[in-house]
């Protein structure tokens, strides 16, 4: 059976630095002979192997992989708890790390009866204007 790049590409952490006051571990890692850049998901699984972390508490901040290198560089943080993960990081981020597609606005999420409201307050507007007889607007 012939293996996938993800299954033999070697991880090495650089540098783990423990930061108390955010409750979190920023970790620099680096990956040689990959031709590809790996996924964060396949990230996630083998820096959260190596540092003895959940997978679901480790966010990939970036990945840097320079054209016609074989060497692969970035930077991930594990946190010690859910609520300290969503407190700090961005939104996008998470979402970006949990595979999902973040969508453009956050408010779009909150508030979604808003634009609808709006547009109903623009038609009320526009009623009460007069057209002269070529039906242009006075």
């Amino acid at each position: 059976m012939k293996r996938t790049e993800a299954e033999t590409m070697q991880v090495d952490i650089l540098k783990k630095n423990e930061n108390k006051a955010l409750e979190r571990t920023e970790i620099a890692f680096k990956i040689e002979g990959c031709s590809t850049t790996p996924s964060r998901k396949e990230l996630r699984g083998k820096i959260a192997a190596l540092t003895n972390s959940k997978e679901e508490l480790l966010v990939v901040d970036r990945i840097k992989h320079r054209f016609g290198s074989k060497l692969v560089t970035g930077t991930a943080r594990a946190y010690s708890k859910e609520g300290q993960l969503r407190k700090i990081e961005e939104a996008y981020l998470i979402a970006r790390n949990e595979g999902k597609k973040a969508k453009k606005g956050e408010q779009a999420e909150e508030k979604p009866g808003e634009e609808e409201e709006k547009a109903e307050g623009e038609k009320e507007k526009g009623e009460g204007k007069k057209k002269d007889e070529n039906g242009k607007e006075e």
